[in-house]
């Protein structure tokens, strides 16, 4: 329609217009082809298997067990970390299993807004001999779309 030579556009280097010469399909583009689908692919998979959010959770350092004679009760003072990835606003659920009950200081981490961190701290309290000592203690964060994580953490007690 032009009224020009076909094969005018294509992707070829100035030998190869010069001389005519098309491109060959030669072993390094095939090996740079593949690598470029390895790393693609790779991204693809770390972007689909992404989790909506991340939580961190430590005892808090230099702090012992705090023991209520009382109440026959010992606690420990956990710091906890959830990082919001997603871009809505997202609530959490944190449970602890039985016999624990968890004691929030100040203000519990229920609503975490888009690309947010919000800290918080709080208490984990059992009987005295109701956990065996040494023992891991699975912490279970639940959110709005029913994804969870559990976080095992240490609890430290007195020797009975």
């Amino acid at each position: 329609k032009t009224h020009q030579a076909t094969g005018l556009i294509r992707y070829d280097s100035l030998n190869g217009v010069n001389s005519g010469q098309k491109l060959k399909f030669t072993l390094r583009i095939a090996a740079y082809s593949t690598l470029l689908a390895l790393i693609i692919g790779g991204l693809t998979f770390l972007l689909v298997t992404r989790t909506n959010f991340e939580t961190t959770l430590l005892r808090t350092p230099g702090m012992i067990f705090q023991l209520d004679e009382k109440k026959h009760e010992v606690s420990n003072l956990y710091q906890m970390e959830v990082l919001n990835k997603s871009m809505e606003p997202q609530s959490f659920k944190i449970v602890a299993p039985k016999p624990f009950t968890i004691v929030w200081v100040g203000k519990p981490i229920n609503l975490v807004n888009a690309g947010k961190m919000t800290k918080g701290e709080f208490f984990l309290r059992v009987k005295l001999g109701k956990w065996e000592n040494g023992k891991k203690v699975p912490i279970q964060i639940t959110e709005t779309s029913g994804k969870e994580e559990i976080i095992k953490t240490s609890f430290i007690q007195p020797d009975e």
